[in-house]
């Protein structure tokens, strides 16, 4: 459909995780039965390998240019935030405080007699922003770890053209 604006590019790279992922399973199918002393098994690596980095290749340059034309509607992005988002929050905290408990639903008005684990700092658990910046570990969603992923990212694709 026309109107729609849907990132195509970005759909068909996730149809691609398909064919490397085949690409790893046949191989480590080769690797499975190989005696310790005769490898010439280890030939059909070629194939894979090579087609999986000319497939991560493509798709990385779709990708780049997928986010270079990405507009993000930030209002829209704002009025999508629901309360349901942040449940995981909600049990992550009363892991944290020491209680394992199986939820199927929980409002922050609930939560006080649900346990006398919440605190005053339960407000918390409904920011969306604090929900994304308190994971910092790598690979997080922190704005800090995002921008090092990137960071790290970018020097990775400097390395690689250069190398070409």
């Amino acid at each position: 459909m026309p109107q729609k604006k849907n990132p195509d590019g970005l759909e068909l790279i996730r149809g691609k995780t398909g064919r490397i992922s085949g690409h790893l399973v046949g191989f480590l199918m080769v690797l499975k039965g190989l005696p310790s002393t005769y490898n010439k098994d280890i030939q059909e690596d070629k194939e894979a390998v090579f087609d999986a980095y000319d497939t991560l290749a493509a798709s990385l340059e779709v990708a780049v240019g997928n986010m270079e034309t990405m507009k993000v509607c930030k209002a829209a992005c704002e009025s999508a935030l629901s309360p349901d988002m942040l449940a995981t929050d909600v049990a992550y905290y009363l892991v944290r405080k020491g209680k394992n408990l199986a939820m199927t639903s929980l409002t922050c008005s609930d939560a006080k007699s649900v346990s006398d684990l919440f605190d005053d700092d339960l407000a918390q658990l409904w920011n969306y922003e604090h929900s994304v910046e308190q994971y910092k570990a790598t690979g997080g969603t922190a704005k800090a770890s995002v921008l090092a992923q990137i960071a790290s990212l970018r020097q990775w694709l400097t390395e690689v053209k250069e190398r070409r």
